[in-house]
């Protein structure tokens, strides 16, 4: 069972994105945020964006990023898609707010029929 689980966010008006917060613990405590952008379900790109706060360590944020990886595979997987992670590098980037942020784009490689 993974020890982070993902809180829909209500969309925004004329705004497609996809917004969760990354919550653990059974106190529902927030360290992060998750994005899902891009043109899918219409299109042929997605974006993963992952904000973690300072007080996860680099292990949780990795279990984090992995996690939302399954998330997104799934979410997709009902959209009647597939997705491939677009090569390039990947690392955490450190923001002003002591946020770590990772961003990985996908592009859609084939439709389940």
């Amino acid at each position: 069972m993974d020890v982070f689980r993902f809180a829909k966010i209500p969309m925004r008006a004329n705004d497609p994105t996809r917004r969760y917060r990354i919550v653990r613990g059974e106190e529902d405590v927030t360290v992060g945020r998750l994005e899902i952008g891009g043109d899918v379900p219409d299109g042929d790109s997605v974006v993963l964006t992952v904000d973690c706060r300072a007080v996860l360590a680099e292990t949780e944020r990795e279990s984090v990023l992995s996690t939302a990886r399954r998330f997104l595979d799934e979410l997709v997987a009902g959209w009647g898609h597939q997705v491939a992670e677009v090569p390039g590098a990947r690392e955490w980037a450190p923001q002003p707010d002591g946020v770590h942020r990772m961003r990985i784009e996908y592009q859609v490689v084939c439709a389940n029929l």
